[in-house]
């Protein structure tokens, strides 16, 4: 009896320990998928990455483009970045602002004013899920006309 209860638990002891291995595999191997899918899109045309800004240009992932819009306001979204609103041929776009570390907006803009600025597609990953990510217009610099 006594050799019945030590086996039975050797056994259970090495099942949880080959599910907690396989467990381990399954997340890194999925992680390996998606590194390698991310190298294989920055190596290739994989992305057919487009904005509003440029509707009918393809773009290239953190490229810098220059574009002058029409402002339009800020949409805040926490203490992190805001987006930055307004029109580029008479469509409303946004562009992804990071604020600095004070959370502070260093420009100085009115409605309506016309304004070049210089943005990039950047990839962003989710803060949650490291395996979740997006791209997003984000502001470079800008400049008042």
């Amino acid at each position: 009896m006594k050799n019945f209860k030590t086996i039975t638990l050797f056994a259970i002891l090495l099942v949880f320990t080959l599910n907690s291995c396989n467990f381990l595999l399954k997340k890194d191997s999925k992680r390996t998928k998606v590194e390698a899918k991310e190298d294989k899109a920055k190596n290739s045309d994989v992305l057919n990455l487009t904005s509003p800004i440029r509707p009918n240009e393809k773009l290239v992932l953190d490229s810098v483009y220059t574009d002058t819009i029409m402002f339009s306001g800020w949409i805040y979204e926490g203490a992190e970045f805001q987006y930055l609103k307004g029109y580029k041929n008479n469509k409303e776009v946004f562009i992804t602002h990071l604020l600095d570390e004070a959370g502070q907006n260093k420009y100085q803009l009115e409605l309506g004013d016309n304004i070049t600025v210089q943005w990039k597609i950047h990839k962003y990953d989710e803060p949650a899920d490291d395996e979740i990510f997006y791209y997003k217009e984000t502001l470079v610099s800008l400049k008042k006309k």
